[in-house]
C-alpha cells in the first residue's frame, strides 16, 4: 500500500466545511474504537454508530467503522490503548499549558473515505487532473474543489495512471482530507501495468550503512552487479544532531537513498527481473560489536526500515515480485561461495534464497553444498584449525568467526562513478 500526501488550497466556505465533517467524524471514530477495544464485533459497532449518530452519512460512517478497527487492532497487538489527541497534548491540557479549545483542536481527525473499484475508485472522491484537482463530493448537491499544487513529475506520472484505473473501475484508493492536507492511498501494484518478467531472473540487494550490494542473476548466471557508496552522506558533521549541518545530511541521505531505490529498480525492470529480494531484518539500537562509530550509523543514521520501504514500493508500481528472508549468514556465505567485493556477494546469497524460497518454492535456505576443506585453505591462504568438524553452515560461519578469519572480500577503491551528479555525494561502481 502506498500513500501520497499533498497539501491542497479551497476557498473560505469549503474550508469551514471540512473542518466542520472533521468534528462530526472524530467522535464517531472514537466511539467505533473504543467499543472495539472492548471486544464488540464490527456488526454491533455499525448498529450502535447508526443508534448514536442518527441521520449521517452511511458511507462516512462506515469508514469510520474500517478507520477505528484499523486502529484498535494494531493498539490491541500491542496491549496499548491511544490517546486522540496525544499523550503530550493530554498532559499539557491536565496541567493548563494549553486551552480546552487547542485540545479540541489537537483530537481533530482527518476525514476518512474507504475506496471502492465499482464506484470509480472512491465514491466520495474524484479526480481531476487536467485541472490538477480532486473533486471532494460530500453529498450529491454538495461537492467541494480541493486544488492541489505543482505536482512532481514522479507523482503527476502515478496519480494520472491511477485516474484513468479509477475511471476504469479497476482499483481503489482511500482517501483521508484534514483541513490542510489530503492523503490518497492504494495498491502500487494496480499501477504496474503489462510487466513481462523473466521468470528465472531474479535480484537481490545488500543493504549496509556505508555500501549498498545490487546482483542480477540469469539461473545461476550473474548478470549484473553494482555497489554504491555512501560514507560522505554517514559520516558525521562535527555538530550536534539538531544542528544545520546535521539535519541536511540527515535528510540528504533519506533523499539519496530513495533515489537509489528508484535506480535499483528500474535497472531490475529494464532487465527483466522476476523476483527483488531484500533482508527481512529489524536491528534494535544496542552494541554490535564493532565500534562506536559503527553503532552509531546502525542506531542513529541509518534508515533501514525507510529504504525497504521505499524499494518495496518501487517493485510494486514496476511490476516486479517483492520478497524479504532471513538474511542469517548471508555474508558469510556469500562471501565463501561467490568470487565478488562483499556487498555484492551478500546480495547474491539474498538473490539465491529468494529464488528458491519464493519463485521455486523449494526449502533451500541454505546452499546444498558446503565447501571442501581444500577449497576453504586455497580460498584463505591462511592456516586455521580446518580439523574442525563443520556439519553445516552455521558451524562453518563459528568456525571461521573462531578463527579469526577475514571472510569478507574487500571493495575495490577504484572505479566508482558519480551517482546523478556531483551533489548527490554517493558514488557506485560495477
Amino acid at each position: 500500500m502506498q500513500t501520497i500526501k499533498l497539501p491542497y488550497t479551497t476557498d473560505k466556505e469549503s474550508y469551514e466545511t471540512i473542518v466542520k465533517l472533521q468534528k462530526e467524524f472524530s467522535p464517531i471514530v472514537r466511539s467505533a474504537y473504543s467499543r472495539f477495544m472492548d471486544g464488540i464485533s464490527q456488526l454491533q459497532v455499525r448498529q450502535y454508530l447508526r443508534s448514536k449518530f442518527p441521520g449521517k452519512d452511511s458511507w462516512f460512517l462506515q469508514s469510520a467503522v474500517y478507520e477505528a478497527l484499523g486502529m484498535a487492532t494494531v493498539d490491541l497487538n500491542q496491549k496499548k490503548t491511544r490517546i486522540f489527541g496525544g499523550k503530550k497534548n493530554w498532559l499539557d491540557r491536565m496541567s493548563g499549558k494549553i486551552s480546552g479549545q487547542k485540545w479540541k483542536e489537537a483530537r481533530l481527525l482527518p476525514v476518512s473515505t474507504v475506496g471502492e473499484s465499482v464506484q470509480h475508485g472512491n465514491r466520495k472522491i474524484a479526480f481531476d487532473l487536467a485541472n490538477n484537482a480532486v473533486i471532494f463530493k460530500i453529498s450529491r448537491a454538495n461537492h467541494i474543489k480541493l486544488q492541489l499544487p505543482k505536482l512532481r513529475k514522479n507523482y503527476l506520472k502515478i496519480l494520472t495512471k491511477l485516474e484513468t484505473l479509477c475511471k476504469d473501475r479497476k482499483t481503489p484508493v482511500s482517501v483521508k482530507i484534514s483541513s490542510t492536507d489530503i492523503c490518497i492511498s492504494f495498491d502500487e501494484t494496480a499501477l504496474a501495468g503489462a510487466y513481462k518478467p523473466i521468470a528465472t531472473r531474479y535480484a537481490g540487494i545488500d543493504l549496509n550503512p556505508n555500501y549498498i550490494g545490487l546482483v542480477i542473476y540469469e539461473e545461476d548466471e550473474l548478470l549484473l552487479s553494482r555497489i554504491y557508496e555512501l560514507t560522505k552522506l554517514t559520516g558525521k558533521s562535527g555538530k550536534s544532531s539538531d544542528s544545520t549541518e546535521s539535519k541536511y545530511l540527515s535528510d540528504k541521505l533519506n533523499f539519496e537513498l530513495n533515489e537509489i531505490s528508484k535506480q535499483i529498480v528500474d535497472i531490475c525492470a529494464e532487465n527483466k527481473v522476476n523476483l527483488l529480494t531484500t533482508e527481512a531484518l529489524t536491528i534494535r539500537a544496542k552494541d554490535h560489536g564493532r565500534s562506536k562509530a559503527n553503532n552509531r550509523l546502525i542506531n542513529n543514521r541509518w534508515p533501514r526500515a525507510k529504504v525497504l520501504a521505499s524499494l518495496k514500493k518501487w517493485a510494486g508500481l514496476a511490476g516486479i515480485k517483492y520478497a524479504s528472508v532471513n538474511p542469517a549468514y548471508s555474508s558469510y556465505i556469500g562471501n565463501i561461495v561467490y568470487p565478488l567485493p562483499d556487498p555484492a556477494a551478500a546480495a547474491s546469497e539474498m538473490a539465491r534464497r529468494g529464488y528458491q524460497l519464493i519463485i521455486k518454492k523449494s526449502k533451500q535456505f541454505y546452499p546444498v553444498t558446503l565447501p571442501g576443506i581444500e577449497y576453504l585453505r586455497n580460498l584463505w591462504k591462511k592456516d586455521a584449525d580446518w580439523s574442525l568438524v563443520f556439519a553445516d553452515w552455521k558451524e562453518l560461519a563459528a568456525l571461521v568467526k573462531k578463527s579469526g578469519l577475514k571472510y569478507r572480500i574487500p571493495i575495490p577503491m577504484n572505479g566508482f562513478k558519480i551517482f546523478m551528479s556531483k551533489r548527490s555525494r554517493v558514488t557506485y561502481r560495477t
